[in-house]
């Protein structure tokens, strides 16, 4: 066989198996991600625009639920408006497993940037949740 034959054949025997190997590696599943223990069934804020002094005043109204095996006693939200300003809320009690707890108002911490809020909101996740255990859970930055 001559020095092109060879070429020929490692070039047919190469390209097949390096494609084969990059359709494998598409089929191979993500692991799965950490579900996270407290699921939002609802979320919406009210928000009172703040002046150039004072920061801007808000209201979250949250529903959710506890999907882990343990009550929670603190839940920390946070509310990411349209243009960025983030509102952070906090709910505290005892809240059961498997129990949807509806429509908590909670008073929302806003900065000064809100002041000029007039967009909606974008997005309402859970930071943070501690447990009756004593265990406690952050959401991934």
């Amino acid at each position: 066989m001559t020095a092109q034959n060879w070429l020929r054949a490692a070039i047919l025997l190469v390209i097949p198996s390096a494609l084969l190997g990059r359709a494998v590696a598409a089929q191979t599943p993500e692991p799965a991600a950490s579900a996270e223990p407290i699921r939002i069934t609802s979320c919406r804020a009210q928000v009172k625009p703040g002046t150039r002094r004072a920061a801007a005043q808000g209201v979250a109204i949250v529903s959710f639920a506890v999907d882990d095996a343990s009550a929670a006693d603190v839940v920390r939200f946070r509310l990411v408006l349209a243009h960025g300003a983030v509102g952070t809320f906090v709910a505290r009690g005892s809240f059961s497993p498997g129990t949807l707890i509806r429509d908590r108002h909670l008073p929302m911490e806003l900065g000064t940037e809100s002041a000029s809020y007039k967009e909606r909101w974008t997005g309402c996740r859970v930071i943070e949740a501690h447990f009756v255990d004593g265990s406690s859970w952050r959401a991934p930055a």
